[in-house]
């Protein structure tokens, strides 16, 4: 039976949250998928907290990937992925846990149908056990395989083919933190790999370590749209990103903006020139069309 399972590569990023990795970790060892058949990798993203040192020692099958500065959420899944040997690469977050036993395997079983690019699961707040992410989709109706065609994921944790990552290529590093999963999905998908929702597959979310940061997750999102839309956008989205900047700031004037919006639009604004110069590949009008219409259709976690 093991022998007829791909072998897979399990990457879990990482920064200064040994306490919740060690749950993350533990968890994976409980799964039923088989040691011979994966490689485990540990992405630490520049932690002070001895992660490196406390995963070696705790947990010594799994390689340790430690880089001397925080390179962000992309950029470590970016390192991750690049060395990943398997066909198929299952990634977390160090705040998520699978829920059940056979995530791996029914992650990895579901790239049996050779359609299926990347693998999105339901999204659950572990304390409230609410569904906080269930796929932005068009789709009434799931396709043959169960699976609904969505525009987005979220980073908790997913499967992506090894194939796949490499036609594309990986996150803009530059996102550092927060919406660099929305610019990677639809990049996926103006690539000719658009993402699969799988209802049936499960992972958790500890919910309350991102509340903490809301300030700096505020900054962060306001800053990563601006980049988005001067980067990746057409030209006609940057101009309505632009009169969004101003309608943003009558608000500020009005008080109905905390201290993090605030400095994450003034930082956005002030890297405009640069957002404009780093202009590449933008996204089709198509892509574009579609994540607008399909985002307002989902529960949501963001």
């Amino acid at each position: 039976m093991a022998a007829k399972l791909p072998f897979i590569s399990v990457v879990v990023v990482t920064f200064n949250r040994k306490g919740m990795l060690a749950q993350l970790l533990e968890a994976l060892g409980r799964q039923d998928y088989p040691k011979e058949r994966m490689e485990r990798i540990v992405v630490d993203g520049g932690s002070t907290d001895g992660t490196p040192e406390f995963v070696r020692r705790k947990f010594p099958g799994w390689r340790v990937i430690h880089t001397a500065d925080n390179i962000g959420h992309g950029g470590s899944i970016n390192l991750g992925n690049a060395i990943a040997r398997g066909g198929v690469v299952i990634n977390f977050d160090d705040d998520a846990e699978p829920v059940g036993r056979d995530y791996l395997r029914r992650m990895a079983g579901k790239f049996s149908d050779t359609r299926v690019n990347f693998v999105a699961p339901k999204i659950i707040n572990h304390f409230t056990k609410q569904i906080f992410w269930d796929g932005p989709t068009h789709a009434r109706e799931p396709l043959a395989n169960g699976s609904y065609d969505c525009a987005m994921f979220n980073g908790a944790s997913y499967g992506i083919r090894k194939s796949v990552f490499d036609a594309a290529g990986g996150y803009d590093p530059e996102f550092f933190l927060h919406l660099e999963e929305q610019q990677y999905a639809l990049k996926l998908r103006d690539a000719g790999f658009p993402l699969s929702y799988f209802p049936d597959i499960e992972v958790s979310h500890k919910m309350p370590a991102q509340i903490r940061f809301r300030g700096s997750r505020n900054r962060n999102a306001i800053r990563n749209t601006v980049q988005w839309c001067c980067k990746y956008l057409p030209w006609e989205y940057v101009l309505l990103t632009l009169f969004g900047v101003g309608s943003f700031f009558l608000q500020v004037a009005k008080g109905n903006a905390d201290r993090g919006s605030v400095l994450g639009a003034l930082e956005g604004i002030a890297q405009i020139p640069h957002y404009l110069r780093a202009r590449g590949k933008t996204l089709s009008g198509k892509t574009v069309r579609y994540y607008f219409e399909t985002k307002k259709t989902y529960t949501n976690g963001f």
